[in-house]
């Protein structure tokens, strides 16, 4: 349990490091301790716990048809009530309930991507209204985000090879929050 505090807590700092160089304000490595202070410990369990809670709902709901599906064909397996015909069909089900799995959890989480950085600018003291404040900024701009995200992936793909991951995860971090700086300014921004 420690462990998660401390990883939550540095990645939480982290993102308030970056994102205040993200909007030009003065950042040191302090910044990756904020969270360790004890009026800041209460807030961020329990927006971690709200935030991988909704996850974890997310990616549920987003595979269990899948899930329902390989619990009939292990129940028909087990029963030796299985033919190759329903065999075919229920592999291709599979499959096509995984691409749609997969495609609805990408996109349900893409609204989960600005919650962490509207959390750590700490302009939010109830959970309620940073989720709702964060669905509202990324709405109609889910395609930016995830295209932001999927061109990283050559790169990752270069840290096996060529450069090291540090390079690359700053660089990632650094990125993304001055895309999820820019899309709070324009929300921020509309009439």
């Amino acid at each position: 349990m420690t462990v998660l505090f401390l990883i939550c807590a540095f990645r939480s700092g982290a993102d308030r490091f970056y994102l205040k160089r993200a909007v030009g304000l003065k950042a040191d490595g302090r910044e990756v301790f904020y969270f360790f202070r004890f009026k800041n410990a209460f807030r961020l369990v329990s927006f971690y716990l709200c935030f991988y809670g909704l996850k974890l709902l997310v990616f549920a709901f987003s595979f269990a048809p899948l899930s329902a599906l390989l619990i009939y064909t292990a129940d028909r397996t087990y029963n030796r009530n299985f033919s190759a015909a329903l065999f075919y069909v229920l592999i291709f089900t599979g499959a096509a309930l995984f691409v749609f799995g997969l495609v609805f959890f990408i996109r349900l989480n893409s609204f989960f991507f600005l919650a962490r950085y509207c959390f750590a600018s700490e302009n939010f003291y109830s959970l309620k209204r940073l989720f709702r404040f964060a669905f509202s900024c990324i709405v109609g701009k889910r395609r930016t985000v995830t295209v932001k995200k999927l061109s990283f992936i050559p790169w990752f793909l270069s840290c096996v090879f060529l450069l090291p991951i540090s390079f690359v995860r700053s660089y990632y971090n650094q990125t993304m929050a001055q895309l999820a700086a820019d899309l709070i300014e324009k929300h921020l921004q509309r009439p």
